[in-house]
């Protein structure tokens, strides 16, 4: 399997050092934050070409100025334009999936009826699905917990919009942290999604690096084999805090950064390892 790694923990450090770990922890890919006023295609191009490392998706924000399914037809517009620019500069440095959850996130009340608002997402995401496909970027639904949406909490009602939306190049995306919470088996999720999942996010339970918390690995890691997973499995870690930028910046989280990048990619490499052995 492949790997890449989030820069989202690395909150405030120079991209270059981000670039530099991620590369020297022997990741195949790096993850960017999609800020649209700090993400500079020309300096991604230059760490890309001198690290030798591509950037395979980005960490999309949605926040109340850009919620898909806001009330209000300018936010709703505006949340389009972000994406529509994402998928623009993402196609320049080579981004080949995109994450879209339809609602801000920590937004957990619903502004109008669920057919409408679900109407609205479904009608966004056919929009932005023709610019992906123009772009030859696959766009991922992703679903979030209860305490960060109402929308789209588990890999079912994701697969439940893609196929209401119809078209071929929109997927789904499953987050281990979210589903921690959300999904009654992890494993049987991943199976369910089958040839949908295009994109994963791992984290252990806590969110912290894997081995810190109490997710079943060896399901996770058979599941993913069983359904021919193929894709790049992103680590995304934060703290297990009720507001984990604050503790990222300058209150004791140094361990999201050498630590734990790079005891991640060690911890799943020695379970496909393990995985392989007990398989033979």
């Amino acid at each position: 399997m492949k790997y890449s790694y989030s820069n989202l923990p690395y909150a405030g450090e120079a991209l270059e050092t981000s670039f530099a770990r991620v590369a020297r922890c022997g990741y195949d890919a790096i993850e960017l934050v999609a800020d649209v006023q700090n993400l500079d295609v020309v300096e991604v191009l230059a760490l890309q070409e001198k690290y030798d490392l591509p950037v395979h998706a980005l960490c999309m924000i949605y926040t109340p100025e850009t919620d898909l399914v806001s009330s209000d037809p300018a936010t709703r517009r505006a949340a389009e334009d972000y994406v529509f620019e994402m998928l623009k500069r993402g196609q320049r440095i080579g981004v080949r999936v995109l994450p879209v959850t339809p609602t801000a996130c920590m937004k957990i009340t619903a502004e109008a009826d669920r057919d409408t608002e679900w109407g609205w997402a479904r009608d966004a995401v056919r929009r932005l699905s023709a610019e992906a496909r123009r772009r030859g970027i696959r766009l991922v639904i992703e679903p979030w917990n209860r305490y960060e949406t109402y929308l789209i909490n588990t890999l079912d009602q994701a697969m439940k919009l893609v196929s209401d939306v119809g078209e071929d190049n929109v997927g789904v995306k499953g987050d281990l942290f979210h589903m921690n919470i959300e999904e009654s088996d992890l494993a049987a999720s991943l199976r369910a999604a089958g040839s949908l999942l295009w994109h994963m996010d791992l984290a252990d339970s806590n969110r912290a690096a894997p081995g810190r918390g109490h997710i079943p690995w060896p399901n996770v890691v058979r599941a993913l084999r069983d359904i021919g997973y193929s894709e790049v499995l992103n680590f995304e870690l934060l703290p297990a805090a009720a507001d984990p930028f604050t503790s990222l910046k300058g209150r004791g989280a140094d361990e999201f950064k050498d630590i734990y990048t790079e005891e991640s990619v060690r911890f799943l490499r020695e379970q496909e390892r393990e995985l392989k052995e007990t398989s033979t």
